[in-house]
């Protein structure tokens, strides 16, 4: 593996552990983990979402159709 594709590997892996510990500290948030899946919620709406069956993962999505998926206001 490049050591350029390494380095963007890692740093997408840190940026996403930073928004999982700003959303925990930032809100309220509930825990689910049903059919497989996982879910941390706010009154705002899901923060964090792990796919059990596929892997993907979304932030500010519940229907990630990536490994990462990152939802926002359009």
């Amino acid at each position: 593996m490049k050591s350029s594709m390494r380095r963007g590997l890692i740093l997408a892996r840190t940026v996403l552990f930073a928004v999982f510990v700003l959303a925990v500290m930032l809100a309220t948030p509930t825990v689910s983990a049903t059919a497989k899946n996982f879910e941390i919620n706010s009154s705002a709406g899901s923060l964090f979402f792990v796919n059990g069956t596929t892997g993907n993962v979304g932030i500010g999505t519940t229907s990630p159709e990536a490994k990462l998926e990152i939802g926002g206001e359009k």
